[in-house]
């Protein structure tokens, strides 16, 4: 579990979103319960909670007339955070006996912000790496856990699996980071518009541009 006192960074989406519902930000899909988006006359099958009684006490004086006036709600959604890791061997530099960085301990370090703020956000939490999982996936192979929320009692968190990934074989291929762009773009419809996509790497693999510009 990520400890209450880990720092946690912003995340701002750039656009309102669509996504999964009950989250942290406001949507462009109407039909929830957070921020007043517009108002417009009943229609038959209108919830009668969604009616504005004192704008349509209003209308109705003014017309003489029974009218009854709805307000349209934005929907309370979030997106998703979805940190990929690059675990090529020069990821696994350098020993923490060392006076340099321990790329390793970094990446985990990272990775736990990340997850806490998304804690922070609601929202919800994917992992992708192309390393060695004994038992699940070969190196080379994307190992992909799809967005989901971290706060479940009834199962254990990515944070607190975290370390066990981390301390498997740093035996990722050098272009696992393109390899995992690739990947994304294929389940666009599994990460909700406005999501946010962190690579933790060093990035000393190049990954092409165009890879990143497709991604995107």
């Amino acid at each position: 579990m990520v400890a209450a006192s880990t720092d946690v960074i912003p995340l701002y989406p750039r656009r309102r979103l669509l996504g999964t519902a009950q989250g942290g930000s406001t949507s462009v899909r109407r039909g929830g319960r957070a921020d007043i988006a517009s108002s417009r006359p009943y229609r038959p099958g209108d919830h009668f909670r969604t009616i504005d009684w004192k704008s349509s006490a209003r209308l109705s004086s003014a017309r003489q007339s029974d009218e009854f006036i709805v307000r349209e709600r934005f929907a309370d959604e979030t997106p998703a955070v979805v940190i990929v890791v690059d675990r090529r061997p020069e990821m696994a530099l350098h020993p923490p006996d060392l006076p340099w960085l321990h790329k390793a301990s970094a990446v985990r370090a990272a990775a736990r912000v990340l997850i806490a703020s998304a804690l922070n956000q609601r929202a919800l939490v994917a992992y992708l790496d192309y390393g060695t999982h004994p038992g699940e996936t070969d190196a080379g192979a994307p190992f992909w856990e799809p967005p989901r929320a971290q706060a479940n009692v009834w199962g254990s968190t990515l944070g607190e699996r975290l370390d066990d990934y981390l301390q498997c074989d740093f035996d990722a291929p050098e272009d696992n980071l393109e390899r995992a762009l690739a990947f994304l773009s294929t389940i666009r419809s599994s990460i909700p518009l406005g999501s946010f996509v962190f690579v933790l790497s060093d990035f000393i693999a190049p990954t092409p541009p165009e890879a990143w510009a497709h991604a995107v």
